[in-house]
């Protein structure tokens, strides 16, 4: 996470834009989180500690939070950010891992689940 804070002070002099941001697994799919521009790296750290996220397996794709789809985001929103669900329609997000109808609609349906990434619109489904 250190990596934002740097990203974030080389961009100062440029018109880039840094949304702080993090790519949670669950076992529903993946979530980003987007935060506000100046929101310290410290916030999306603690966000991950409260999820069950070790601080010495930040950044690892080996990790997962044991919440779902719908909670990540109540997580998220509840910290201030922006709850975006990530390749819904790859082998690892909830389109794919979320097969039970009711779970499926109700991430759908979700308030706080604000997008959703697809990455393939060849595919069927929708």
């Amino acid at each position: 996470m250190a990596w934002c804070d740097d990203i974030r002070t080389a961009a100062k002099s440029t018109s880039l834009i840094v949304f702080p941001g993090v790519e949670i697994s669950t076992h529903q799919g993946h979530v980003l989180g987007i935060f506000d521009v100046n929101t310290p790296q410290n916030i999306i750290e603690d966000l991950l500690i409260k999820l069950g996220i070790d601080r010495g397996k930040f950044g690892s794709l080996e990790v997962a939070t044991d919440k779902g789809i719908v909670e990540m985001c109540t997580v998220i929103e509840g910290n201030d950010g922006v709850a975006i669900a990530a390749h819904v329609d790859s082998e690892r997000g909830f389109m794919k891992l979320i097969r039970v109808g009711d779970e499926r609609r109700r991430a759908y349906a979700a308030s706080n689940l604000r997008a959703l990434e697809i990455v393939d619109l060849s595919q069927g489904e929708r």
